[in-house]
């Protein structure tokens, strides 16, 4: 799964002009901003707009980010739960947020209320 996904996230990266030194200087931005106290979605957009990539660029980032999400959450749905038990934290979060790019909660109601006996 990892092979196949890091051959995919690779052609994809340099089909869109992503180069490594571009990646380097995206994740310096990201550490350098990450204390800043803005929202990831901020932060996001003033690296996009520093470093100057296009929305194809952007794009291509967004869906390698969703693949990498993909790949560990499937990877941790194949663990027993004493491997996942020696996981580190985050990782379980992380797996578990799974393609919700912006890692709200899943299932939570939005708007209406559900209809209950007692309504």
């Amino acid at each position: 799964m990892a092979k196949k996904t890091a051959a995919e996230t690779q052609a994809a990266l340099k089909e869109a002009g992503i180069t490594p030194e571009i990646m380097k200087k995206r994740a310096a931005a990201q550490k350098e901003l990450k204390e800043s106290g803005k929202k990831p979605a901020e932060i996001s957009a003033a690296i996009n707009e520093k470093l100057g990539l296009t929305k194809d660029q952007i794009a291509v980032l967004k869906k390698s980010n969703a693949m990498r999400a993909s790949l560990l959450k499937n990877a941790v749905a194949l663990l027993t739960e004493d491997q996942k038990a020696k996981l580190p934290e985050r990782l379980v979060k992380m797996a578990s947020r799974g393609d919700d790019a912006k890692g709200k909660a899943k299932g939570k109601a939005k708007g209406k209320k559900k209809k209950t006996e007692d309504n």
